[in-house]
């Protein structure tokens, strides 16, 4: 990571922690926030929409990547396979921290960053 992205980090974890003072009922309402899945629903940042990916066909094992475009598209592959693609104004310029929302069966996941997990 280079003196720039990790002065972004900080700066956008800085900016986090005076944003959300309790933790938020719901992971919509953290800001700056774009989510993916939830049965098939999508998050742009401002409205609920649908999208084709259906986490809860997800098995143990799979590798999830997310990644955002040139074209601001966060895109959502699963064993190298786009499953959804979101359009979410937002370069690939900006860092992108992952949020997980654990939910129904679900009992963890890990985080990898770069290529770790490809």
């Amino acid at each position: 990571m280079t003196r720039r992205q990790l002065a972004l980090q900080r700066e956008a974890m800085q900016l986090l922690e005076k944003t959300i003072t309790a933790p938020p009922d719901s992971s919509d309402e953290v800001p700056s926030s774009w989510l993916a899945g939830l049965d098939g629903a999508v998050w742009d940042g401002r409205q609920w929409g649908m999208c084709p990916w259906q986490p809860s066909k997800l098995a143990v094992g799979d590798v999830v990547v997310v990644s955002v475009t040139e074209e601001q598209i966060m895109q959502i592959l699963i064993n190298h396979e786009v499953v959804a693609s979101v359009q979410v104004g937002v370069g690939p310029e900006v860092p992108l921290y992952p949020l997980l929302e654990l939910a129904g069966a679900t009992l963890g996941g890990k985080f990898y960053t770069g290529n770790a997990a490809m």
